[in-house]
């Protein structure tokens, strides 16, 4: 008769936490950077795709995306950078801090003004609150603008476009972004962006880019 063996509670456990694979910190070359919070990393023989943990930067469409990618390409393509890992994302992509030279390279790029504070996936990260607010109060980088855009709510609205075509095919020309108040006239790069609605010329405060 074959008998079964049944581990201790505490002996599964254990056995169960060593079977996962324990997050660790590496060390490499920066190869290749596709936007201000997204590299690769040549670890050994292997390319690494990184995002940046904690952090959110403009688009590559958006404005100061090309900048935010220029910013990191500067601070580190080519060279050795150590990865903190936190955590894999949905695309597989490796979500850490980036460590050059001894210092911290995401939080390099907010106090710049070239990346948000990411609150929803890092919302105790009181460092990166603080530096994202001295930058906006400086007008450095992205906050130069007059009503920037947080990217997630910018991908929000290249996904759902329908409340910029209900605005278009309707009679109203103009657009509140909910965060901001701001109102945006059709043709306006704002109009339509991120969460809001169709509005009138006489709701909200009229954006400074485009008069509203």
């Amino acid at each position: 008769m074959l008998r079964r063996r049944f581990l201790p509670p505490c002996v599964a456990a254990v056995t169960i936490l060593l079977a996962v694979p324990a997050l660790a910190d590496f060390t490499g070359t920066v190869v290749a950077v596709a936007d201000g919070d997204t590299l690769t990393v040549l670890r050994g023989s292997e390319q690494v795709k990184v995002r940046f943990d904690g952090i959110d930067t403009p688009e590559k469409k958006q404005p100061f995306g090309t900048k935010a990618k220029q910013f990191t390409a500067d601070a580190c393509f080519g060279k050795t950078v150590t990865i903190v890992e936190k955590d894999t994302d949905r695309y597989g992509r490796t979500i850490g801090v980036v460590m050059i030279g001894g210092r911290n390279l995401n939080l390099r790029i907010v106090q710049a003004g070239y990346g948000w504070w990411y609150r929803e996936y890092a919302p105790k990260n009181h460092e990166l609150a603080a530096a994202e607010k001295a930058a906006r109060e400086a007008r450095l980088g992205l906050w130069r603008d007059e009503n920037p855009i947080p990217p997630w709510d910018w991908r929000k609205g290249q996904r759902d476009p329908s409340p910029v075509m209900e605005a278009e095919a309707s009679e109203l020309t103009h657009w509140i972004n909910s965060s901001s108040d701001k109102r945006h006239r059709k043709g306006c790069r704002y109009f339509g962006i991120g969460d809001g609605r169709p509005a009138t010329k006489d709701e909200g405060v009229p954006c400074k880019v485009c008069g509203g």
